[in-house]
C-alpha cells in the first residue's frame, strides 16, 4: 500500500499525451519501487509527509477493495481548489472540476494562483488522457496504482466546521484520479481502505 502512495507521487510528473505511454513509464517505475527495502519506502515517505500519516500507514489495517465513488469524500484541499470544491462526494465534485475545465464555470480573480494553474493544467491532461484511453488500459490504470482511501471523519472531520459533510470514507491520497475517472463515467474504483487496528 505505501508503495501505491509512492508510485502516486512520482505518477504527477509522468503525464503522457496518451495512456499507453503513461501506463508504461507507470510499471517502469512500480517494478523499481517494489525493490525498494522497508526502510527505502519508509524514507521516501517520511520526507515528504506528516507522522500522523505514516502512524495510519503503519499501524492501521488496510484492504484492498473496490468501493463505489458516492461513499468517498475528497480531500479537503483538493489541488489547492477553493473551499466549494471540496465540500461533496467524488461525483459531485467532478461535476463541479468538469465544468471548470470545459471552461463553462471560471474561478474568481482573487482564487487564481499560479500554483492553482499549475495543477489545473495537470488535471486537464489527465482527463484528456483518460477520456481518449480505450477501457482496457483505463482499467488497467486503475489496477497499478489504486487509490488510498480511510475511514470517513479521519481527514476530513476536522474540518465539519466550515462545512465539510462526513461521508464513508475519506481520501487520502488519489482524490485528483478519482474525480477524474467520475468523469469519465465510473462508479467505482479499487482503493487500499484503512481502518485503525
Amino acid at each position: 500500500m505505501k508503495e501505491c502512495f509512492i508510485l502516486a507521487d512520482i505518477g504527477k510528473n509522468l503525464i503522457a499525451s496518451n495512456m499507453k505511454d503513461h501506463l508504461a513509464e507507470l510499471i517502469n517505475k512500480k517494478k523499481e519501487i517494489e525493490g525498494w527495502t522497508n526502510a527505502q519506502v519508509d524514507q521516501m515517505i517520511n520526507d515528504k509527509q506528516t507522522q500522523k500519516r505514516m502512524y495510519r500507514f503503519n499501524a492501521w489495517s488496510w484492504k484492498l477493495e473496490r468501493l463505489p465513488l458516492h461513499t468517498l469524500g475528497v480531500y479537503p484541499k483538493m489541488n489547492e481548489l477553493p473551499d466549494r470544491y471540496c465540500f461533496g462526494t467524488v461525483p459531485k465534485t467532478s461535476v463541479q472540476i468538469k465544468r471548470l475545465l470545459d471552461g463553462s464555470e471560471g474561478l474568481g480573480i482573487c482564487e487564481i494562483t499560479d500554483e492553482l494553474k499549475k495543477r489545473l493544467q495537470k488535471l486537464l491532461q489527465m482527463w484528456n488522457m483518460m477520456r481518449t484511453a480505450s477501457q482496457e488500459d483505463v482499467d488497467q490504470y486503475l489496477q497499478v496504482n489504486p487509490i488510498i482511501v480511510v475511514k470517513g471523519g479521519q481527514i476530513r472531520g476536522p474540518f465539519k466546521k466550515k462545512g465539510y459533510e462526513i461521508f464513508d470514507w475519506d481520501i487520502d491520497d488519489g482524490s485528483s484520479r478519482a474525480v477524474i475517472v467520475a468523469m469519465i463515467g465510473r462508479d467505482r474504483l479499487l482503493v487500499y481502505a484503512g481502518t485503525p487496528s
